[in-house]
C-alpha cells in the first residue's frame, strides 16, 4: 500500500506541474489579432497642437504600459511656429495640418499591435491643445467597422463636439481622449482597421 501510494503520489505531483505549465504557456500565448490604425487631423483656423500615445494592458483592470517605441507615439505637433513661450505671435495664420520638421502632417497611423491574453487592450490616447485666443471645439469620429469579438470603449462620446475653453496665461487648455480597442473572444483570428478622426476649429 505504501508504494501503491507513492506511486499516486508521484502522479498526482506530475499532474499538478502539468497543469500549472499548461497554464503559463496559455497565458503567454499571443492573441490572433492585428491592427493597423489611421487617425486623422482637420485643424481649421485653429491655434492647437496634438499628442498621440498608445497604451497596452488590460482594461478590467485598469493596467496599462505605455509603447514607446518609435511608430507607437507621436511628440506634440503644432499647426503654427511658436514664440519662446509656446503660442503663436499671432501674425501668420494657422495652417491645415500640423507641422512636423518640413512636412505638414494631416494623418497619422501607429505602428501595429500584438495583444495577449493577459493584455488584451490597445488604448489610443489624444490630447489636443488650445493655443487659439479663443474657445475651440474638437468633434470626433470613430469609422472603425465593428468586428465581432471587439470591444469599443471611450472617455468621451466619440461622433460628438468637446469644447476646449480659452487658455489663461501661458499655458495651454488641453483635451485627452481615449479610445480602447479590447479583444473579447479568440475563436478566429480578427483584422482590425482603425479609423478616427479629429476636427479642430473654432467653438
Amino acid at each position: 500500500m505504501k508504494k501503491r501510494g507513492k506511486i499516486l503520489l508521484s502522479i498526482s505531483v506530475c499532474v499538478l506541474c502539468l497543469s500549472l505549465l499548461v497554464v503559463g504557456v496559455f497565458s503567454a500565448i499571443p492573441l490572433s489579432f492585428q491592427t493597423t490604425s489611421n487617425l486623422n487631423f482637420t485643424p481649421r483656423n485653429v491655434y492647437a497642437g496634438i499628442v498621440v500615445k498608445t497604451y497596452q494592458g488590460d482594461r478590467s483592470t485598469n493596467t496599462f504600459t505605455e509603447l514607446s517605441e518609435e511608430g507607437y507615439s507621436l511628440g506634440e505637433l503644432k499647426n503654427f511656429t511658436p514664440l519662446a513661450n509656446g503660442f503663436p505671435d499671432m501674425t501668420k495664420d494657422s495652417v491645415d495640418g500640423f507641422l512636423s520638421g518640413s512636412d505638414t502632417l494631416k494623418s497619422w497611423s501607429a505602428n501595429p499591435i500584438a495583444l495577449y491574453l493577459k493584455k488584451p487592450t490597445v488604448r489610443y490616447e489624444i490630447t489636443i491643445k488650445n493655443y487659439s485666443p479663443y474657445a475651440i471645439k474638437v468633434t470626433t469620429t470613430n469609422s472603425t467597422e465593428t468586428t465581432d469579438g471587439i470591444e469599443v470603449n471611450t472617455n468621451k462620446a466619440f461622433g460628438s463636439a468637446v469644447t476646449i475653453d480659452q487658455p489663461s496665461g501661458t499655458t495651454s487648455e488641453d483635451l485627452v481622449l481615449q479610445i480602447d480597442f479590447t479583444v473579447t473572444s479568440n475563436d478566429s483570428p480578427i483584422d482590425l482597421d482603425v479609423s478616427l478622426g479629429f476636427v479642430i476649429e473654432k467653438a
